[in-house]
């Protein structure tokens, strides 16, 4: 008889910081919305003593009861696993729909530095990871959704993502990609051409247009704002942030980490931050 397949849950690396339980309200209400369980991760090496064990215990009581209250209708189960954060959030993603991981406050999940963990794991994750973090943890009202769009095929699952999370609840996505303000160097490696160079922007209007095409022929409910700024991305996706209820980007994963973009973006954005493996 073939093994009954479980629904991918969104994951959520949890301790008793306040930081974790807005991890575990951002991720209840999505769940609510995709209609997936929730399983709350804690890890915790070395093995704690009989009394840490029953602190543990009493940890995921409380969790599980908080979690029903939010949602009663969310299935919520949750894990002791014995290894270091990154290890044991790592496993998890080889299954999980997403992670779900403060940015800040986590004893048990950051290691030396704040965010230390959640910048590994995402840059190492199989499956999104979303950093809950800003003041923009649970807006109300329609909500609006972020992304940053690259190169056509470096942002399809990102988009995918994003659209998959809009589609749940008539959000907005807001396909933002930035280019060079005007008198900057055309790239070095143009070629001569008996034609001057489209403007950066034509050419950013362009690539966001052909990036959005599957994405929007698939989820043709979902409202789209396209948007072409001038600036650093850095900059242009921070101002996105800032009025977003997430911000999904991608990331390379042949690449050994985040890259200073997504970096500074999961330091500095004033919304939850996705990072979409590509």
């Amino acid at each position: 008889m073939a093994a009954e397949q479980r629904t991918p849950a969104l994951v959520v690396g949890v301790d008793d910081t306040r930081a974790s339980l807005d991890a575990v309200h951002w991720a209840v209400a999505e769940a609510g919305r995709q209609g997936l369980p929730v399983r709350l991760l804690h890890a915790s090496v070395p093995a704690p003593s009989a009394n840490g064990h029953r602190a543990e215990l009493a940890l995921a009581e409380r969790l599980v009861a908080t979690a029903a209250a939010l949602d009663p209708g969310v299935e919520v189960f949750t894990e002791l696993a014995p290894y270091d954060p990154v290890t044991a959030l790592l496993q998890a993603s080889r299954e999980a729909f997403a992670l779900v991981i403060a940015a800040h406050g986590h004893r048990g999940l950051t290691g030396p530095l704040p965010g230390q963990v959640s910048r590994a794991v995402a840059a190492r994750a199989d499956c999104p990871v979303v950093v809950v973090r800003g003041a923009r943890t649970a807006g109300t009202g329609p909500r609006r959704i972020a992304v940053g769009v690259g190169e056509a095929e470096e942002s399809r699952a990102a988009l995918e993502f994003a659209f998959r999370l809009a589609a749940a609840d008539d959000a907005t996505v807001e396909a933002v990609r930035a280019w060079p303000r005007q008198g900057r160097a055309e790239p070095r490696h143009r070629t001569c051409a008996p034609s001057a160079p489209a403007p950066w922007e034509t050419r950013a209007r362009t690539t966001l247009d052909t990036a959005l095409r599957t994405a929007t022929r698939r989820h043709q409910q979902v409202p789209v704002r396209r948007i072409t700024a001038a600036g650093p991305a850095r900059d242009v996706l921070l101002l996105a942030a800032s009025a977003a209820d997430l911000l999904v980007v991608g990331a390379h994963r042949r690449a050994p980490d985040l890259g200073c973009l997504n970096h500074a973006l999961l330091q500095h954005a004033s919304c939850p931050v996705a990072v979409v493996p590509g």
